[in-house]
């Protein structure tokens, strides 16, 4: 197998690839030459289960090979759907944008105060927003009532067509909501009420038209077609209840949730308001099942020695830090992720096949000064669930979400990380 720098570099991204970069997330490059180098059989089953934006299905999907990936983020499973569409429904999507327009148009929705989306638009803006996607769900989805995305099934059910225009409603939201998206790339302010945006109903409107023509033109301009008839199963589910028969996969190619206390839906948290997710409601309970949550557990999830030496030994740094609320939240927080991702190891043993590779982009990270070794830590699990590392390559980067933060230098002069491909054998 070819291992190359998994880095997504600005100047790599092309075609769908710009539709919903995420800096955390690996090039398709990188995942091509995986793919193509992994020796997968042609009826085999390359899987993520933490699939993301969908790099690892549509690479997959555009080489032919059966795909599955799952997310238990709504707003990540549609932009993964998304991508898939074929290069054959090209011509028809500005027709259909303007099909959807003149159906928001017709609509006679009241705006509702609780619309998420009223967060950081004026209402008549929100409301625009709404008929919009609400046009989608009619057309597309041929439903006359709102889709509820906290059930899977609504997700799941949802095709390739509808998606694309998802994620292009995600993409204008967060367009016009960019002035709310700080530094950190992974965070969304609330503004006051009185500082939100009214964009006005015919800008919304031509701004989601050159969206869609836009990434349509970037499906034109593709050298073919990147998608096949080969089997893509997306679904929203938990990578620690993999809803993925025993011993079926081929290969697993994957970058875990990083354990920098990154808030993945709240990074999202525009997408999710375009789904009807409300801060209150169903965001913080998407929040809280996500693995690397910024939240805390309620209840303290039990230290394992099947975490491994290495792990323990890091819990045991944190927990005695002198910083404030090292003990009382930090150290709670990584319980919750060590859990999460050992519960997560043992189904991915369970779902691979005898003797298949598991291949991981796995980013090492610091807490304070002290060195979180997250590399050598999933490595330790795999062992305890009975697979094995079989090879690893390093390269280090400086996109790294402590550069961000001034007081960490406080503790580390130097603020770089090393992002590490695991080969796993099970």
């Amino acid at each position: 197998m070819k291992i190359i720098n998994p880095k997504q570099f600005k100047e790599d991204l092309v075609g769908r690839d710009t539709w919903f970069p995420y800096y955390a997330g690996y090039s398709s490059k990188f995942a091509e030459t995986v793919v193509e180098t992994a020796d997968v059989p042609a009826d085999g089953v390359v899987f993520d289960p933490w699939n993301g934006g969908g790099t690892t299905t549509a690479v997959t999907n555009k080489l032919g090979l059966r795909a599955h990936g799952i997310d238990l983020n709504p707003a990540m499973v549609i932009t993964a759907k998304g991508r898939l569409l074929s290069k054959g429904d090209c011509n028809s999507l500005v027709p259909l944008a303007d099909e959807l327009l003149f159906i928001a148009s017709q609509l006679d929705e009241p705006f509702h105060a609780s619309d998420p989306l009223s967060i950081w638009f004026q209402p008549n803006s929100a409301l625009a927003f709404r008929r919009l996607e609400r046009a989608i769900e009619i057309l597309l989805a041929g439903r006359n009532h709102c889709l509820d995305f906290s059930i899977p099934a609504a997700v799941d059910g949802l095709s390739d067509l509808a998606a694309y225009y998802y994620v292009a409603l995600f993409r204008v939201v967060r367009d016009f909501a960019q002035g709310f998206v700080p530094s950190n790339p992974t965070w969304t302010t609330q503004p006051a009420p009185e500082n939100r945006i009214k964009p006005s109903v015919s800008l919304i409107h031509s701004t989601f038209k050159r969206m869609v023509t836009a990434m349509a033109q970037a499906i034109a301009t593709e050298p073919s077609n990147t998608t096949t008839n080969a089997e893509v199963i997306l679904r929203v589910a938990s990578s620690q209840c993999l809803p993925v028969a025993s011993s079926s996969v081929d290969l697993v190619l994957t970058s875990p949730p990083y354990c920098t206390r990154i808030d993945y839906a709240v990074a999202t948290m525009l997408e999710l308001a375009v789904l009807r997710f409300h801060p209150e409601g169903s965001l913080d309970t998407l929040r809280r099942s996500l693995i690397g949550t910024s939240t805390v557990p309620k209840s303290v999830p039990e230290v394992l020695p099947e975490w491994g030496t290495v792990c323990l030994r890091f819990l045991r740094r944190v927990r005695d830090h002198s910083s404030k609320a090292s003990e009382t939240y930090y150290y709670k927080n990584h319980l919750q992720y060590f859990s999460g991702m050992f519960e997560s190891m043992q189904e991915l043993g369970r779902v691979l096949k005898p003797g298949a590779l598991s291949v991981m982009v796995v980013q090492d990270s610091y807490y304070k000064e002290v060195h979180n070794p997250l590399p050598l830590i999933l490595t330790e699990m795999a062992r305890n669930v009975g697979m094995r590392r079989v090879r690893s390559k390093r390269f280090e980067t400086k996109q790294v979400m402590a550069n961000m933060n001034p007081r960490s230098r406080k503790y580390r002069g130097t603020l770089g990380a090393t992002e590490c491909v695991v080969v796993l054998q099970n």
